[in-house]
C-alpha cells in the first residue's frame, strides 16, 4: 500500500512539473499591419512575410504549415494595403506566424 501511495505522488509531482514547464514556454502574442514582402514556395504557401505595423515597427516572420491564410491573399492585402492580424509565438531569435487574419 505505502509503495502505491509513494507512486501516486511522484506521478502528481511529475505532472505538476510538466505543467510548470508548458507554462514557461512561448506565450502567443497579436499584432496588426501592413504586409510589405511576402516569401513563398507556391500560391498556397507562405514561407515568410515582413508585416510594418501602425507604430512604424517592421516585423519579420516564419510560417511552418497552414496559417488560415495563402500566400496569394497575403500579397492581395499587400498590393490592396488591407491590414492582416498576426498570432505569432517567439522562438530564440525569430518570430514564427501561428495564424493570419484578415485585419479589424
Amino acid at each position: 500500500m505505502e509503495l502505491r501511495r509513494l507512486r501516486e505522488c511522484f506521478l502528481l509531482l511529475a505532472a505538476g512539473w510538466l505543467l510548470m514547464i508548458a507554462a514557461c514556454g512561448p506565450q502567443p502574442e497579436t499584432v496588426t499591419g501592413l504586409v510589405i514582402g511576402v516569401e513563398s514556395a507556391s500560391p498556397v504557401e507562405i514561407q515568410s512575410f515582413r508585416l510594418r505595423t501602425a507604430d512604424q515597427r517592421e516585423l519579420s516572420f516564419t510560417v511552418k504549415g497552414k496559417v488560415g491564410m495563402t500566400s496569394g491573399h497575403l500579397r492581395e492585402h499587400m498590393q490592396a494595403g488591407l491590414p492582416v492580424e498576426v498570432t505569432f509565438v517567439s522562438e530564440a531569435d525569430r518570430l514564427r506566424a501561428i495564424t493570419v487574419d484578415d485585419g479589424h
